[in-house]
């Protein structure tokens, strides 16, 4: 066989995953976001007893990134707690905010940042007594600001008290 021959070929055509009997990348971006995972070998499997409004409540800050919107968020921001935040693409100082100062901050952040990618996923689940529960959520947030684009990694803190989840912080991490 020449050289001209063999690179003359065509690749064969590219099926989309869902075609080879896959599933979809958006399958598996709600999968990666909803549940926590517990890798075994090779294997990856969400845990039986995910909690529905756990699952919510991740689900809404992938919404509210992903539409650039604060409404998803609401839920999750207590009328009458503070939210710690430290991200500078969102507020200028670290610090305790209010919602309707939490609420202001975001909407402006997403005024000035296009989401590009967003990913979210449940880390770590801690029972601190029968009511209460707090979780770690690392995220991805790939951006477009004043032409340029950014990721970055942040991590949100929800706690559970009772029967809501509640946003408690917002940090970026390096």
């Amino acid at each position: 066989m020449s050289f001209k021959e063999s690179t003359s070929r065509e690749a064969p055509a590219r099926r989309s995953p869902s075609a080879r009997g896959h599933p979809g990348p958006l399958f598996l971006t709600l999968l990666l976001a909803a549940a926590p995972l517990l890798a075994s070998g090779n294997r990856v499997t969400p845990p039986k007893d995910m909690d529905p409004d756990l699952l919510r409540a991740i689900l809404a800050i992938r919404t509210g990134f992903m539409s650039q919107s604060t409404t998803p968020l609401l839920p999750l921001i207590p009328d009458t707690a503070k939210i710690y935040l430290a991200v500078n693409d969102i507020a200028s100082e670290e610090s305790y905010y209010s919602s309707d100062q939490i609420q202001t901050l975001l909407a402006a952040a997403f005024a000035t940042h296009r989401t590009v990618e967003f990913m979210v996923r449940l880390d770590r689940i801690r029972v601190v007594d029968e009511k209460s529960q707090v979780v770690l959520c690392p995220a991805w947030w790939t951006f477009e600001s004043h032409g340029a684009r950014r990721k970055i990694t942040l991590r949100f803190l929800l706690t559970r008290q009772s029967a809501d989840w509640a946003l408690k912080e917002i940090r970026e991490t390096r």
